[in-house]
């Protein structure tokens, strides 16, 4: 893995990134294992999204969208179409949101608070993606779920900040740069 303030060569980088992509398809895999969310709504738990934020706050912010890019095209590849714009609208609303927060106001949020908005964002996403393909449901129906998915993003935002806190303490993560 990249150390801090040091610069990687393009095969280093290409390296990095496989590195991380692994790792969330490791926790994708564990994720599959684990029973849905009771919902009734195709959703997953959200636990790779902890790789995405890692180099949200690691790692150039074009790692985490090139990250959310290879996700979607794996779960394209793996579970089909609902499941590519699954992990795209929610990936990019995630990620995009959190980048605006990061480095817009840097400093100003804290680790738990980003990472509970990357996955209330990442619902939102889901459920607008799911809006697309089931019209006759609607969007304003879809809407009657965001409680609970609020509920399961701030537990999974929160479980997810807990681990990156964790991790900073291993690999002390940067403070916040420019793009």
């Amino acid at each position: 893995m990249q150390a801090k303030g040091q610069k990687l060569n393009s095969a280093a980088q290409v390296a990095d990134l496989a590195i991380l992509f692994a790792l969330l398809l490791v926790f994708s895999w564990l994720e599959s294992m684990l029973p849905p969310p009771p919902l009734p709504l195709p959703l997953r738990w959200g636990f790779s999204n902890l790789v995405v934020m890692y180099a949200v706050f690691t790692r150039p912010a074009y790692t985490a969208v090139i990250l959310v890019l290879l996700r979607a095209l794996f779960a394209f590849l793996s579970r089909g179409l609902i499941a590519f714009s699954l992990s795209l609208c929610g990936g990019l609303l995630a990620v995009l949101s959190v980048l605006c927060l990061y480095y817009l106001w840097p400093g100003l949020f804290s680790l738990p608070f980003l990472s509970i908005c990357s996955a209330v964002a990442h619902q939102v996403g889901q459920v607008f993606a799911l809006s697309l393909f089931y019209r006759a449901f609607g969007l304003i129906n879809f809407s009657r779920l965001l409680f609970p998915l609020a509920i399961l993003a701030y537990l999974t935002g929160g479980l997810n900040a807990f681990l990156l806190n964790q991790l900073r303490h291993i690999e002390k993560l940067k403070a916040p740069r420019s793009p």
